[in-house]
């Protein structure tokens, strides 16, 4: 099935080829807020570019459907998480966000008072516009290109050509790429000292095993919220 968003928005990345150090002086107010469709970084990966309702300046990637429909009518992604949000963060703390996808979570998880933020995403056309958005909000963040598991390594990694919010480890044979492994427990082997608020997984299916390479990090750590969406 061919993605929609991408047949219309075609004629609209060729004449707005513009440059992401443009975007920050793009949209100055909320009443111009209408989506502006380019091409952008070394990739030249394809993504539609509007604010949220807060305000924050968002990357859209087109490959995902169903977020980006959902976000382009109500400026907004899981919107129902804020009050889970709001009170894991009353306080800051570390966030981290395992399955970041384009980061819409970590612009939340920022805007409601994360003093640290840590993204895991593996999927590279992905990770690429997570990384835009999270440096177009001027979010220090520590975006780490892979996947977490229960194991250092490598793993095939299936993705969707409707919503790359999908993509997944399998152990299908057909598999489209091989991706790195590794576990929160090694990321954070130097006994990281950051307070630990809040934990959001959303793995498609791979959770388990997530959790199992996060036991010794996570025994460490007190009063923070899993969240599985």
């Amino acid at each position: 099935m061919k993605n929609p968003l991408s047949m219309i928005s075609r004629s609209f990345f060729k004449k707005n080829n513009h440059l992401i150090q443009e975007i920050p002086n793009i949209l100055p107010d909320k009443s111009t807020n209408y989506p502006i469709f380019f091409e952008c970084g070394p990739k030249k990966t394809p993504v539609i570019f509007l604010k949220n309702n807060h305000q924050q300046r968002v990357l859209l990637d087109p490959a995902d459907y169903f977020i980006t429909v959902h976000f382009m009518e109500h400026l907004d992604w899981e919107e129902h998480l804020d009050e889970i949000y709001k009170k894991s963060l009353r306080k800051g703390g570390h966030y981290i966000d395992i399955g970041a996808n384009i980061g819409l979570h970590v612009l939340r998880a920022h805007r409601l008072g994360a003093d640290s933020i840590t993204a895991f995403e593996p999927n590279p056309n992905t990770f690429q516009v997570l990384k835009m958005n999270t440096e177009l909000n001027g979010i220090k963040c520590d975006t780490v290109e892979c996947a977490l598991s229960n194991m250092i390594g490598s793993a095939n990694f299936n993705t969707s050509d409707v919503s790359a919010g999908m993509a997944h480890i399998s152990n299908d044979s057909s598999h489209q790429m091989t991706v790195k492994t590794r576990t929160l427990n090694s990321y954070f082997e130097n006994k990281d000292t950051r307070k630990l608020s809040l934990v959001k997984i959303d793995v498609e299916g791979h959770e388990g095993e997530v959790i199992k390479g996060s036991i010794e990090y996570l025994k460490r750590q007190k009063n923070f919220v899993t969240i599985q969406p």
